[in-house]
């Protein structure tokens, strides 16, 4: 080669390798979940599949306005299980055993993304569940109780166990006081013993089989005179109390002492929390699995920013992703393709190539140049792996990312809310979505087709 004056220039030797993606995924081997992934690969940089949260939580409300909006559903509607421990305790306002809107978007062709808000316990529960908890006056005349015999007592009393105690707080014990343990359904003494008996304080009943078996299919009536209730407790060995559902749950790490490196350590309270929780949410994937439908699976999302539980440290987030990720395989999730989310300059938090099919990307009130600038950073450090816009809120047009380089597998605004004070949170407005929706490399649900 020659330079400006004709004189040769230094020779200069370049070396550089490519890098596949891959083309198998780390856990999905269900038919349907195999093909979705051979689909994200087939489209990787030439089209990108548009997509949308759920509103809170369980539906596809979201979607259904960018529908309005543009004449065109999202190819993806994203779910939540972030009310996990309200759909296990039975709320009347959220079931995830009930697949019904996830299974009518996948019926028409919708790609179906799930994630999880975690909620645990704020506090180390109490060694004991409350039955109940109040003020009441037991009159000289017996005409007043605290009657345990409905559904949400015996639920309780079903975990009891034999040698477990009942125990009743009480106050303002008059002289001459009596209580008693009656039958939940006839009101006799539970057993002779506890019919009338005389008490100076706090009284307990020890469970025996013949009380269990009647606290189990009829539950308990506290009776007695002359003396308050205050509370009404089960205690045992292994008993470990419920939190409140309105107060006690929370995600994010300064509202909570769930302290992540005892999740997977046996006998801690962390640990107890985090075995059921994840039979409970594997409970539900099943479902999922069992109507066929092969799930987007975002799990444990921006652990580096450090802001929820799961972010605590590097070491303690792999071991988590990794005991999830083993657990679910062995429960026979296959229908699973797992994405995990980067932060910036988060290498050390990567459970392994191993564990994760997809990297996504979590961008905020950022201008085009920064989406585009963090495509490129996340395709150079995870280049065997397909990048996606995994949320986003408030960012340049996807036209204008798209033109800057940025070429996510796909995209998913945040979908919108409210402030404290009721002003609007609005991620992705009817601009945006026209925009998003009127390119030719964007996918839209009537586009996807069946994985069948």
């Amino acid at each position: 080669m020659l330079g400006p004056n004709k004189v040769p220039a230094p020779a200069v030797s370049l070396q550089f390798t490519t890098v596949a993606l891959d083309k198998t995924p780390v856990m999905a081997t269900s038919a349907k979940a195999m093909k979705l992934y051979d689909y994200l690969l087939a489209n990787y940089e030439t089209k990108s599949l548009s997509g949308m949260m759920a509103k809170e939580s369980w539906n596809t409300d979201m979607s259904e306005r960018v529908y309005q909006w543009t004449g065109k559903y999202p190819a993806i509607n994203t779910f939540d299980y972030g009310h996990l421990a309200w759909s296990v305790a039975g709320a009347n306002w959220i079931n995830y055993g009930d697949i019904t809107p996830v299974k009518e978007w996948a019926d028409k062709n919708g790609i179906v993304s799930c994630m999880w808000h975690w909620n645990v316990p704020k506090e180390a529960p109490a060694d004991y569940i409350t039955l109940w908890s109040g003020e009441q006056d037991m009159p000289a005349d017996w005409s007043q109780s605290v009657q345990l015999n409905n559904d949400a007592a015996k639920a309780i009393f079903a975990t009891a166990k034999v040698g477990d105690v009942v125990r009743v707080a009480v106050k303002d014990v008059e002289e001459g006081a009596q209580a008693a343990f009656k039958h939940g359904s006839t009101w006799a003494g539970i057993t002779p013993e506890y019919e009338y008996f005389d008490i100076t304080g706090d009284f307990t009943m020890p469970i025996t089989e013949d009380i269990l078996t009647v606290l189990k299919e009829n539950g308990l009536i506290v009776g007695g005179h002359h003396y308050v209730a205050t509370g009404i407790y089960l205690e045992g060995e292994g008993i470990t109390g419920v939190p409140d559902l309105g107060t006690g749950y929370a995600f994010y790490k300064d509202e909570t002492n769930f302290d992540a490196s005892n999740a997977l350590i046996e006998g801690t309270w962390e640990n107890k929390f985090f075995v059921q929780d994840l039979a409970s949410v594997a409970g539900y994937l099943k479902l999922l699995k069992e109507a066929d439908i092969p799930v987007l699976w975002r799990p444990l999302h921006e652990a580096a920013g450090k802001w929820f539980w799961w972010g605590k440290d590097a070491t303690s987030f792999k071991a988590i992703w990794i005991a999830m990720f083993d657990y679910f395989k062995a429960q026979g999730l296959d229908n699973l393709i797992w994405v995990w989310t980067a932060e910036t300059g988060d290498e050390d938090w990567y459970p392994g190539d191993q564990y994760v099919d997809i990297i996504g990307s979590d961008i905020y009130s950022k201008d085009v140049e920064t989406c585009a600038s963090r495509y490129v950073a996340i395709s150079a450090t995870y280049g065997n792996k397909m990048i996606t816009l995994s949320e986003c809120g408030s960012v340049g047009k996807i036209s204008e990312q798209w033109a800057a380089g940025a070429r996510w597998s796909w995209f998913m605004p945040w979908y919108d809310g409210e402030e404290e004070d009721g002003t609007p949170i609005v991620h992705a407005d009817e601009a945006w979505w026209k925009d998003a929706m009127e390119q030719s490399y964007v996918i839209t649900r009537d586009q996807v087709p069946s994985m069948e």
